[in-house]
């Protein structure tokens, strides 16, 4: 930069439009399959972390190995992924038939057919296009070449908290940091009630969706669907032992990462890709088993409207609106604020959450078995036949697991209000929350006696 020499900027490629390839299909002998993990034996019980981890290992290696001489690749030519059935062709053909019936006869009958043939064959295309995509998604890998990736996060960077330069900041982060350690030192026992029987666990496999793309075992969630009985009770040994030790096994915390591009974004910048975490599956089922048992301890505070069931945005958008129109009638005016969190999912303090569910009086097993889940999990990237150094991932929930809503929830359950802080004349904020976003409202009068509602509890949220 310091020579007199002239500067040129050349972009190279921009003109250029890769098409994804279409995946490869594939044909599996569940019978062989079944056949070779008759034998399965990971052992009978399970007391140290060490144990789990050799287990989960070798359950992993004995699936790949099944697995792998089971399943035949069909070349991507003799795939009819994106055309449709024959049926649904006879079908368009039909349709076709019924117009140009009613184009020459004009005839009411014609007419009728024709609008329920049309309405028919527009839901099953409709249908068939959805299932479709999932299928293509379900396969998606590095071989999507439109999606070059130049930054190292799995749906942003891991997160990192600012230094404060408040000396009681430091002062309460160091007493957090220590009350966890305390409490993960402690000998705990497993209760009962958090056992997990074959039944349970043969359930919670069956309901896993079908169609899901491979994390990085290579193995899919119908391999795990289709194992013998003896592979699923030793499975079941496996998923005690993990509530036993309060160690989740480290086979199982890598995440593969893949991007997509965003439609009309420059696909050269980072921010263009939509970066996909895929985890393993076999991990998938104990990690709902860890969540139900999470829900019976946990109830998330009335204004969150994510993560419940039978909740959806319907409801926090009616109940906005209802307090706008009944506000307005009382002849008051409604200032809003709405905030989103920046990467909120990605920059969760892994001990200020754990500290959060030792307060919440769950049990510590699993406290244990969350603070061993969150714990040096790391994540590499794939970009068409290239694949990056695994890094480690210091911060955040892991993006892609069931278990990630329920925790973030209880991270940010203790969102401020001025509940604690009113005048015996004066209303409370109203406040709505959706996941990572929430909205504050408050009504006085006057919008300048509303805005300075507000300041008072901004002035609480960072605290």
């Amino acid at each position: 930069m310091d020579t007199h020499h002239l500067l040129i900027l050349i972009t190279l490629g921009t003109t250029a439009h890769l098409n994804p390839v279409h995946p490869q299909t594939h044909r599996t002998n569940w019978s062989m399959y079944q056949r070779a993990l008759e034998e399965l034996h990971i052992g009978k019980s399970f007391s140290s972390p060490e144990e789990v981890d050799l287990a989960a290992q070798h359950f992993n290696h004995e699936i790949q190995t099944a697995y792998g001489p089971a399943t035949t690749h069909l070349l991507a030519s003799t795939c009819r992924r994106w055309d449709l059935p024959p049926r649904l062709q006879r079908a368009l053909q039909h349709k076709r038939n019924l117009q140009s019936l009613w184009a020459r006869t004009s005839c009411p009958r014609a007419k009728r057919d024709l609008n329920r043939v049309a309405l028919e064959l527009r839901q099953e295309v409709w249908t068939f296009r959805g299932a479709a995509w999932e299928e293509a998604i379900g396969q998606a890998d590095e071989d999507w070449k439109d999606a070059p990736l130049r930054h190292k996060g799995s749906g942003g960077d891991p997160g990192r908290h600012p230094a404060s330069d408040s000396h009681s900041i430091a002062i309460h982060h160091a007493e957090v940091e220590h009350c966890v350690r305390e409490f993960l030192s402690t000998p705990i026992p497993l209760l009962p009630e958090n056992y997990v029987s074959p039944t349970e666990t043969v359930r919670t496999i069956l309901r896993l969706p079908k169609r899901k793309a491979l994390g990085p075992d290579g193995i899919p969630t119908i391999a795990i669907k289709q194992l013998p009985q003896r592979a699923m009770v030793a499975r079941t040994r496996l998923f005690n032992g993990i509530l036993r030790t309060g160690h989740f096994s480290g086979s199982w915390k890598t995440g593969r990462v893949i991007a997509i591009p965003k439609a009309g974004k420059d696909s050269r910048l980072a921010s263009s890709q939509r970066p996909i975490t895929l985890l393993s599956h076999i991990s998938k089922p104990f990690k709902r088993i860890l969540l139900r048992r999470l829900h019976r301890h946990l109830t998330p505070r009335q204004e969150q409207f994510e993560f419940r069931s039978g909740y959806s945005t319907t409801l926090p958008l009616a109940q906005v609106l209802h307090h706008i129109a009944t506000e307005h009638n009382r002849g008051h005016r409604t200032v809003g604020i709405f905030l989103d969190m920046e990467k909120a999912f990605d920059r969760v303090w892994h001990s200020g959450l754990l500290f959060k569910l030792i307060y919440n009086q769950l049990p510590p097993a699993l406290v244990r078995t969350v603070a061993s889940f969150l714990k040096d999990r790391n994540f590499y990237v794939n970009v068409e036949d290239t694949t990056s150094d695994s890094h480690p991932i210091s911060a955040g929930v892991s993006q892609g697991s069931c278990l990630s809503p329920c925790l973030y929830a209880v991270y940010t359950n203790d969102i401020p209000t001025l509940a604690d802080q009113l005048q015996d004349w004066e209303e409370d904020v109203m406040l709505t929350l959706y996941a990572d976003a929430s909205a504050y409202l408050a009504t006085s009068r006057w919008a300048d006696l509303a805005a300075a509602k507000f300041q008072r509890v901004l002035d609480l949220l960072p605290d």
